[in-house]
């Protein structure tokens, strides 16, 4: 018999272990989704419904969506650029990568709820997109999204419920 999945609630933390860089623990994390696809052949004849149906490339990616900002772990994460701090301020300058430059990180989460704790590891990933949003009187949250692949040995997740 299969066991019932606990109730989840909350965000948690995250953390981002870049391949080259320093750890990154986003602050105030807003959301976060990861989503799995699996890319489906059918096989159709002259019926309504398919007369079977394979399963081809798999995918996850996900979003992340949080509001204290660490520019040296974006910069790890997405940007690749140098990072300098003088008088307490963070400044972040890009330059133009060779393509195929691709900083990989592996993201860990973690929520508690109750007695309960909901873990993933997500072991090789790429970010694709940065969003830093401002807007008249509220905050801004950032909007991070990546995609997960396989990492050396294979492996691509690991979830515990």
């Amino acid at each position: 018999m299969a066991s019932v999945t606990p109730y989840i609630f909350g965000v948690g933390t995250v953390t981002l272990t870049p391949e080259v860089g320093s750890v990154a623990i986003l602050g105030v994390v807003q959301e976060m989704q990861i989503d799995r696809s699996l890319a489906t052949k059918e096989l159709r004849g002259s019926k309504q419904y398919p007369a079977d149906m394979a399963g081809g490339a798999k995918k996850i990616t996900g979003k992340i969506k949080f509001a204290q900002v660490n520019a040296q772990a974006l910069s790890d994460l997405f940007i690749q650029g140098s990072t300098s701090i003088t008088g307490g301020v963070t400044t972040v300058t890009e330059t133009n990568q060779p393509l195929g430059t691709t900083p990989y990180f592996m993201l860990d989460a973690s929520v508690l709820y109750g007695p309960n704790t909901h873990t993933f590891k997500l072991y090789r990933c790429v970010a694709n997109k940065l969003g830093t949003p401002y807007k008249m009187e509220d905050y801004m949250i950032q909007d991070f999204e990546f995609e997960a692949i396989a990492n050396a040995s294979g492996q691509v997740s690991n979830f515990v419920f």
